[in-house]
């Protein structure tokens, strides 16, 4: 939803014409437009859900967008506060044994007026293997 200030301005104009002064006023109108709209941002690029690895860390990268190309993104990785970031990001999680360990990647965008999206989320397992198995 967008909102529409309209603001009246009354202008004075001074002009001076040929064989003597004349003073006048006008009002002039102005329509201003407030951005009032979140952007809307997507994580087309995201790992399986569930990522195996015979290392302590993996590597899985997340591409993310949004609907505004003027906005800016911030991420948070399992409960780290949000930081700057962009797209693509790599991100390294941490392995765990058995059932594996999950992790949620967040991610926010913010657009020139200052209204910012939802969150998007996506969650991944990273189980450890033995090498060989």
């Amino acid at each position: 939803m967008r909102l529409m200030l309209v603001a009246v301005a009354t202008a004075i104009t001074t002009a001076l014409a040929a064989g003597g002064g004349v003073a006048g006023s006008h009002a002039a109108e102005t329509a201003v437009a407030r951005d009032t709209i979140a952007p809307i941002v997507t994580i087309p690029l995201a790992p399986k859900s569930v990522l195996r690895t015979s290392r302590p860390r993996k590597p899985a990268v997340f591409g993310f967008v949004s609907d505004d190309p003027a906005a800016v993104f911030t991420c948070r990785v399992d409960n780290s506060a949000y930081e700057p970031c962009v797209s693509p990001l790599t991100v390294y999680f941490t392995a765990g044994k058995g059932m594996g360990r999950r992790h949620t990647f967040l991610v926010r965008a913010t657009d020139l007026a200052g209204n910012s999206s939802g969150t998007a989320v996506r969650s991944v397992r990273v189980v450890r293997r033995r090498d060989g198995a």
